[in-house]
């Protein structure tokens, strides 16, 4: 089965301006390869490391906003349901078959895209990661996001974190308390839940060179 893109093999060859590559181009027939023996081969290439350095010294930046920090009842799947800017995450999480996880005892942190960050993907990444034979990589990539224990902004330190994932991410503080997590940056904080806690972040979290490893990849193409 061709899917429309050559998806995260694509995503993570970006540049250090997160401008991203048009992959969203016509398949030859000899680039379909078996849509079973596909899904065996490594998931992603590694994204340049410049994409998980943290903001240049001097460079101006907003400093994250903190969300209100009044008691909630609601699980971190209800908050994002609630909250406009997370309808694609949500979606995500469900195609995914996330939801009883995230909605379970916990507790997690969430680095949350928000709607415009998953925009800011290729065209047509985030359908083809919406599909059901994509399934296991959309798994992979929403883990990425995801942190065991509940930690608030006052917490976070500079430093490799391991995600649900298996993987590290790389978060860096700077010294007006500006975070960025390998190539986003936390933009609020500390949205409570019953179940831990999410940070607002500007882009799709993708491994860095350094941490990149072999993962399953969409079933159906071959890199060029």
């Amino acid at each position: 089965m061709k899917t429309p893109i050559k998806l995260l093999t694509g995503i993570l060859g970006l540049s250090a301006l997160i401008s991203f590559p048009a992959i969203a181009q016509e398949k030859t027939e000899n680039s379909v390869k078996d849509p079973v023996n596909g899904a065996t081969e490594s998931m992603v290439e590694s994204a340049p490391d410049s994409l998980s350095k943290p903001v240049q010294e001097g460079e101006k930046v907003e400093m994250p906003a903190t969300a209100d920090t009044e008691s909630t009842t609601s699980n971190l799947v209800e908050q994002a349901a609630s909250n406009d800017q997370f309808q694609t995450l949500v979606k995500a999480i469900e195609a995914a078959g996330l939801t009883e996880t995230l909605a379970g005892e916990g507790p997690y942190t969430v680095f949350a895209p928000t709607d415009d960050a998953f925009a800011a993907l290729p065209a047509n990444t985030l359908d083809s990661l919406l599909q059901p034979e994509n399934k296991e990589v959309l798994v992979k990539l929403l883990k990425y996001h995801v942190v065991s224990g509940a930690v608030p902004s006052s917490e976070i330190q500079s430093g490799d974190i391991i995600t649900m994932a298996g993987k590290a991410v790389t978060v860096h503080v700077g010294e007006d308390g500006n975070v960025n997590v390998n190539n986003a940056q936390v933009t609020q904080a500390d949205i409570e839940a019953t179940n831990g806690i999410m940070h607002v972040v500007n882009h799709v979290i993708l491994p860095s060179r350094s941490h990149a490893q072999s993962e399953p990849k969409p079933t159906g193409v071959r890199p060029n």
